[in-house]
């Protein structure tokens, strides 16, 4: 039992690393503005790219809203399929169902 749950953390540990790892250097990037292969960190900073992501040509909070109206309506879209369908499969009696 103690090793099965020991393998399954581990499990799980090395799928979050895996998964996770390659999003590190993503805020380093973003905060760059030169940074060649050897270097273990960039030689310069600079706000160049956060700079173009608020200007008014990118449009990135136009697409953020766009992006939170998607998920509202998803997620009111979800509620409403999922929550009947989970009262009847709780409450109904069918062949296959446990007792």
């Amino acid at each position: 039992m103690r090793r099965g749950w020991l393998l399954r953390c581990i499990l799980v540990a090395s799928m979050a690393i895996w998964t996770l790892a390659p999003l590190i250097s993503l805020p380093f990037w973003s905060f760059s503005a030169s940074w060649r292969w050897p270097d273990l960190l960039p030689q310069e900073w600079s706000l160049r790219a956060w700079s173009y992501i608020i200007s008014p040509g990118a449009q990135a909070l136009a697409a953020l809203s766009t992006s939170l109206i998607l998920v509202l309506i998803v997620t009111l879209l979800a509620l409403a399929a999922g929550i009947p369908a989970a009262l009847a499969l709780g409450r109904r009696q069918f062949r296959g169902k446990a007792r």
